[in-house]
């Protein structure tokens, strides 16, 4: 375990826990004492049954123990998927949570269900709860299905295909941990939902930088919405609006659009790379 903690680059005072969030006893002892709780753990499944016996298990869980220990802030991840299509950008807040009509209708359901729960919590046992959506979170590395098949296109030789002005919102993982940083001092975070972004980036510039990645020789090709037979996640616009959490927490995305926009070039850069040597999944 030191060998795994040090290759992560964890710190000497972190201590692991391997559990599965529904089994509440191991998440009792993983909450006991502890003044603020960020939920990320999710299985992005879009199986009815696994959303609700391990999902939505697991964050019953979690508020059920807070309930314990008031003075614990729960800061729960979820997810833009929750608005289902854009039908105004850019999204706010108080934007239509339209699940049935996402790409993932189940998962999106079951995420706007745990926002639900959590507020429902503080406002009926007075836990301290903050939603936060975003909708592409990314550090040094990043992932995605999507993506991972536009590098291996792109490294096989082919045109890159995208729909104009359709792309979202990216928000750093150093964006996503001053937030929660943030949230975690500020009472005015309890009982509240915010949207969370670096930098509205169109799939046309991402393509662009897996194309210069690969030293591939061809182009971006650019489709109108209306012509495009491609997944349903590269439509649309997901432009999210952070004026709220700029207004109650005072955030602020740490390095400017042009930092953004480096460091999203240089986590596609290292996905390719990956693709190139046979390996991101």
């Amino acid at each position: 375990m030191d060998d795994v903690k040090a290759a992560a680059g964890y710190v000497d005072n972190l201590e692991t826990i391997t559990a599965a969030v529904e089994d509440r006893e191991a998440m009792r002892e993983a909450v006991d004492g502890v003044d603020a709780v960020c939920h990320l753990a999710w299985s992005f499944s879009d199986d009815p049954e696994v959303l609700m016996n391990v999902d939505l298990k697991g964050s019953l869980n979690i508020l059920e123990l807070l309930r314990n220990n008031p003075t614990c802030h729960l800061i729960y991840a979820s997810s833009a998927v929750v608005y289902g299509r854009p039908v105004w950008t850019p999204i706010t807040e108080d934007h239509p949570l339209n699940a049935e009509m996402s790409r993932k209708p189940f998962y999106a359901a079951a995420k706007v269900f745990a926002e639900k729960l959590n507020l429902a919590y503080w406002v009926q046992y007075g836990v301290p709860v903050t939603n936060v959506r975003f909708w592409w979170a990314y550090g040094d590395e990043i992932g995605g299905r999507h993506l991972r098949d536009m590098a291996r296109a792109a490294v096989s030789g082919e045109t890159l295909t995208v729909v104009g002005g359709a792309g979202g919102s990216f928000v750093h993982l150093d964006d996503l941990a001053e937030f929660v940083i943030l949230a975690m001092r500020d009472a005015r975070a309890y009982g509240r939902t915010f949207n969370l972004a670096s930098a509205f980036v169109e799939w046309k510039e991402v393509a662009q930088a897996v194309l210069e990645a690969a030293g591939a020789c061809t182009t971006v090709r650019v489709l109108p919405e209306e012509e495009w037979t491609g997944p349903l996640f590269l439509l649309g616009k997901w432009e999210l609006s952070t004026a709220l959490a700029e207004e109650v927490l005072g955030y602020r995305p740490r390095g400017g659009p042009e930092w953004e926009r480096s460091t999203l070039r240089e986590a596609v850069s290292s996905l390719v790379r990956k693709v190139q040597r046979g390996g991101a999944g």
